[in-house]
């Protein structure tokens, strides 16, 4: 037994000897041949070693604690015989066991040996060879089918084939070109060439098109926060020819005390020579197009208010003032302009328009039109909006149920003897099958007007109820039905095909009529259908790209005539869902 007392100084081991006690402790533990280099340096197999510290200006006592280290005979009695020269074969002997062996079961730093590795790891979840389950990660059981699930394959399988076109010749080819664009940064480069105001002001181009009509190219200019916070400013021009001119502006400001109103200052005048003219009333003909000037300038303002989420209601005037010309493009109104066509002095009190056609192919002249005339008109306008969809799923349309109801009574400044109410709405019903967009949809349109003035006054045929366009009856050009009153239904179905890119499918029938629907019947209804692909930026507008047929009446079918009377592309801006 070899005792080596360890400085202490105040109760714990401190300086050079601490260190020095320890390294002979740890020699004797090593083996025999540093406890033979430790034993020469010692006199005896159990010796003493003592010391003191370096003089301080305070001395401390040092206490002397002895460390025991047991030792056997024979190590003991190796020291005694002195060191051996070491053969080269012992100098340069490789270790039997390797680190691992030796830290065997042992962990240096204090931790206890962890658990088995079978108690850590989960029991395997399938033999060796065997494909393993499914994981699941929200970890809930698997749910039935819901009825939209289910549902949503009956138009999959029924538009399968318009599902073929409209994702290989449609929308692969935009997914790569965008994706191509997107890559080399197209898109960022042009916004931040176009943008200034640190991109509170934009300007961009823009194109629109439809098969029938002149097409025409512009520029418009968007500006947010302009001049104070929440004003908002718009300008935007067209032009397709010196005779397809047209300029808007429109001033939007944030008002009341939540922001949840707008006042918007809005002026525009446009001037074209290719709008066209079918006549008046259920009768008429695809065939039979006459083309007209028109220009028009007016400028108003609307107050809107939001009632709660999407429901608003608003209120507005405006000043128009509108003037023909014979100027159109191809066959001139001015043929209509004749003794045969003429519409009758007292037209506005009688259903002209809608006689059978006795010897003639032509319709007959719009009642009050004049070539060399115009008209002016002052409108007040009263326009509510119930919505109870979603407000949360900005993008897509969700389920609910929508209803339009609008207003308005209109004269002339410069005749008071010209007057008349515009009314009507639109009720819809919205079902997302699935949640993500896949959404059905009913909606019935109707607008009807009511003559207050001079018979001898009548409504000018430009302010009547008409169908066609980007928004109602699709499958015809703009104002192709015009009537004292107008219905249409449509069906549609609408999903999403891309990010922020749906495609819809729809049909709708509709036709316009004298009075309120004097004569209404479901075989003088007309058929529009067809497919069109809408950006979902927002809820209530979009660009689209449309394609769509139209037919005559289905009460041509009786003398076989029923048939196909209108086809139309056409890409550009529409309102509503």
């Amino acid at each position: 037994m070899r005792s080596v007392p360890i400085p202490r100084t105040g109760g714990k081991p401190t300086g050079p000897l601490h260190a020095a006690a320890i390294l002979v402790a740890l020699g004797t533990l090593t083996g025999p041949r540093a406890q033979a280099q430790t034993q020469t340096a010692s006199t005896a197999s159990t010796s003493t070693l003592t010391a003191t510290l370096p003089a301080q200006p305070t001395p401390t006592p040092v206490a002397v604690v002895p460390v025991q280290v047991q030792t056997s005979q024979a190590e003991a009695a190796a020291a005694q015989q002195g060191p051996k020269e070491p053969t080269t074969e012992a100098a340069f002997e490789t270790p039997k066991d390797d680190l691992a062996s030796v830290l065997k079961g042992k962990d240096m730093t204090g931790t206890p040996p962890g658990p088995p590795r079978e108690d850590v790891l989960p029991a395997p979840s399938a033999a060796a060879g065997e494909p393993r389950p499914a994981v699941n990660y929200d970890g809930r059981e698997a749910q039935a089918a819901s009825a939209g699930e289910i549902l949503i394959w009956v138009p999959r399988i029924v538009l399968y084939p318009v599902h073929l076109v409209m994702n290989y010749l449609v929308r692969v080819p935009i997914v790569w070109t965008v994706t191509r664009l997107e890559e080399y940064y197209v898109f960022k480069r042009i916004e931040r060439f176009l943008s200034f105001r640190d991109g509170k002001s934009i300007i961009f181009p823009t194109f629109f098109g439809d098969f029938g009509l002149r097409p025409g190219a512009g520029l418009t200019n968007n500006n947010t926060d302009l001049f104070f916070k929440g004003n908002d400013l718009s300008l935007s021009v067209g032009f397709g020819g010196p005779d397809f001119i047209s300029a808007s502006v429109t001033n939007n400001t944030k008002v009341l005390s939540d922001n949840s109103g707008r006042l918007r200052l809005f002026g525009n005048f446009v001037r074209r020579s290719d709008q066209p003219f079918y006549g008046e009333g259920p009768f008429t003909s695809t065939d039979q197009r006459y083309n007209y000037e028109v220009r028009r300038l007016e400028a108003g303002w609307e107050l809107r208010a939001v009632l709660e989420d999407l429901s608003w209601i608003s209120f507005g005037q405006t000043l128009r003032s509108v003037e023909f010309a014979n100027d159109g493009i191809g066959d001139s109104i001015a043929i209509l302009d004749t003794p045969e066509h003429r519409a009758p002095a007292n037209c506005g009190d009688e259903a002209y328009s809608s006689r059978p056609r006795v010897g003639t192919s032509r319709p007959y002249a719009p009642c009050g039109y004049s070539d060399d005339g115009g008209y002016g008109l002052l409108e007040s306008r009263l326009e509510a909006k119930i919505d109870t969809r979603d407000p949360d799923t900005e993008y897509r349309g969700g389920s609910g149920m929508l209803f339009e109801a609008f207003g308005s009574f209109e004269f002339d400044p410069t005749n008071l003897s010209r007057s008349f109410v515009r009314f009507g709405g639109e009720v819809g019903g919205f079902w997302d099958v699935s949640g993500a967009g896949h959404t059905l949809a009913l909606r019935i349109y109707g607008e009807f007007t009511e003559r207050t003035g001079s018979v001898d006054d009548p409504i000018p045929f430009t302010e009547l109820p008409a169908l066609g366009g980007m928004e109602t009856m699709r499958g015809f050009l703009q104002r192709r039905f015009v009537g004292d009153s107008a219905f249409m239904a449509t069906a549609s179905y609408r999903y999403p095909i891309w990010s922020l890119l749906d495609a819809e499918i729809f049909a709708s029938v509709g036709n316009v009529f004298d009075g309120h629907y004097s004569g209404w019947s479901f075989e003088r209804q007309a058929l529009s259908s067809g497919i069109s692909l809408r950006t979902s930026f927002t809820r209530d507008s979009s660009l689209q790209i449309l394609f769509a047929v139209g037919t005559n009446r289905f009460e041509e079918s009786e003398n076989d005539n029923f048939k196909v009377d209108s086809v139309r592309f056409a890409f550009g801006y529409v309102k509503g869902f």
